[in-house]
């Protein structure tokens, strides 16, 4: 119980820290745009950014980045091995982000069927 507190108190300090550094600051915002998971979501899902409001992308993007790294260091937590520990986080990490991704360039790609 303990490991699951921790794990979404570190949810929103991430959640946070992402929405006070970047999402707030006009500049850091436009530098979303050549963000490594922005540039795939447009480059695998052909979305167009003049149409997408960068705002709402980042907070999906910051939402999930930090969902991501939560759950990973909830399962870490029961590992007590660093080698292990260092081995399991990469295996987690890159699926889980893939996933997390493809339903955010599905859900973008779906949206923008729709309006048409």
């Amino acid at each position: 119980m303990e490991d699951l507190i921790f794990s979404l108190v570190m949810f929103v300090i991430i959640y946070l820290f992402y929405v006070i550094f970047v999402i707030n600051k006009k500049s850091k915002l436009e530098k979303m745009k050549n963000n490594a998971g922005v540039v795939y979501l447009v480059n695998k899902y052909k979305l167009d950014l003049r149409k997408i409001n960068m705002k709402v992308l980042a907070h999906m993007i910051a939402l999930t980045n930090s969902f991501i790294l939560s759950v990973t260091l909830f399962i870490l937590s029961f590992v007590d091995n660093y080698m292990l520990k260092i081995l399991l986080c990469f295996v987690i990490i890159i699926p889980f982000q893939y996933v997390m991704y493809m339903i955010i360039g599905k859900m973008y790609k779906k949206e923008k069927r729709s309006k048409k």
